[in-house]
C-alpha cells in the first residue's frame, strides 16, 4: 500500500489459521459483509453508521473530494477490516481511518471495533489491532513513524437505564466489560469533556461517549496533538467531507480544545 493509493482490497494471514481482509473501496462487496456483522454488535442510534454512511466516508479515499479535503487535512484514507476464521466464518471486524496532518505523527480513528459472540475471550482484538497496525505501516511506509490510535467508547454511566438494557441485551457485552477490553488494550481516558457531532442530519450529537487513545505508558497527551486529530476525524469521517454545522455543544467542545493547544497544555489521563 503507498500514499494515495485506491480501490485495495488486501488479506493478512494470522495465527491459528485467521485471515484479516482489509479494503478501501466503498464499492466492495467485502463492505456488506462488515455491515452485517456490525450491526448485531451496534444498536444506539447515536452511534450507529448507516451503510450509505460508511459507503460516502469512505468514497472519499479518492477522487476530487479526497484531493479537496487533503489540501486541509493532509493525506488519510479509511478502511474497513474483516476478520475470518478457516472455516470463512466472520468472527468481529473493524472500521479506521488514518490521517497524516503532521510529520511527526499520524494518527488513527478507530471508528468501530467488534468482536461476535462466540468469538470472544480469544485475544481478536489484540489480533485486529495488530492488522490496523500493520496497515499504517504498509500505507506510510518508511513516513509512518510514531501512530496515535484514538477511539470513542461509550460510558454506560451516561446511559439511560432504557438505552443500557438496549445495547447490553444487542450487543450480549455488559457497557463495562467492552471498556475493560479496550484497557487491556492498552488505551487510556483522556480528561476532556468530549462530544462527537451528530454522524448525519437525521441524528443528534453523541455526549455519552469517552475519547480514548492508545498510550499505554504515557502520563498525558499534548493538546494539540488531539486537536490536529479530531479536525480531521470530525471533518472527513463524520461529516463526511462536507462543511459542518456543528451543535453548540461540539462548538464548546472544539473552542476548548482549541484554546489548550494555543496554550501549550497538555490533557491528563482518567480513570476507566
Amino acid at each position: 500500500m503507498k500514499t494515495g493509493t485506491s480501490r485495495l482490497q488486501t488479506c493478512y494471514n494470522l495465527q491459528n489459521r485467521c485471515s484479516a481482509i482489509i479494503t478501501n473501496n466503498a464499492g466492495s462487496p467485502l463492505l456488506a459483509d462488515f455491515y452485517a456483522a456490525y450491526e448485531t454488535c451496534f444498536i444506539l442510534e447515536d452511534e450507529m453508521e448507516s451503510l450509505a454512511g460508511f459507503q460516502r466516508s469512505m468514497a472519499l479515499n479518492a477522487g476530487q473530494d479526497h484531493n479537496r479535503l487533503r489540501r486541509t487535512f493532509g493525506d488519510f484514507q479509511e478502511f474497513v477490516l474483516v476478520l475470518r476464521n478457516e472455516q470463512q466464518q466472520i468472527m468481529g471486524g473493524a472500521n479506521f481511518t488514518l490521517f497524516s496532518r503532521r510529520r511527526d505523527h499520524k494518527s488513527c480513528a478507530l471508528n468501530y471495533l467488534f468482536v461476535l459472540e462466540g468469538f470472544r475471550q480469544k485475544g481478536l482484538s489484540r489480533q485486529i489491532l495488530d492488522v490496523l497496525e500493520l496497515v499504517a505501516a504498509d500505507y506510510f511506509g518508511s513516513d509512518c513513524g510514531p501512530l496515535l490510535i484514538f477511539a470513542e467508547n461509550t460510558n454506560p454511566r451516561k446511559l439511560s437505564a432504557t438505552e443500557r438494557h438496549l445495547d447490553e441485551t444487542h450487543s450480549k457485552l455488559e457497557g463495562f466489560d467492552r471498556l475493560r477490553v479496550f484497557q487491556k488494550l492498552g488505551f487510556r481516558l483522556l480528561a476532556l469533556d468530549y462530544v462527537q457531532p451528530a454522524l448525519d442530519p437525521t441524528k443528534l450529537p453523541s455526549g455519552h461517549l469517552y475519547l480514548s487513545v492508545c498510550a499505554p505508558s504515557a502520563r498525558r497527551l499534548e493538546a494539540c496533538l488531539i486537536k490536529d486529530h479530531i479536525e480531521c476525524f470530525f471533518g472527513i469521517a463524520v461529516s463526511k467531507g462536507v462543511a459542518p454545522n456543528y451543535a453548540p455543544q461540539v462548538r464548546a467542545f472544539l473552542r476548548q480544545l482549541g484554546k489548550d493547544c494555543e496554550d501549550g497544555r497538555t490533557i491528563l489521563f482518567e480513570n476507566w
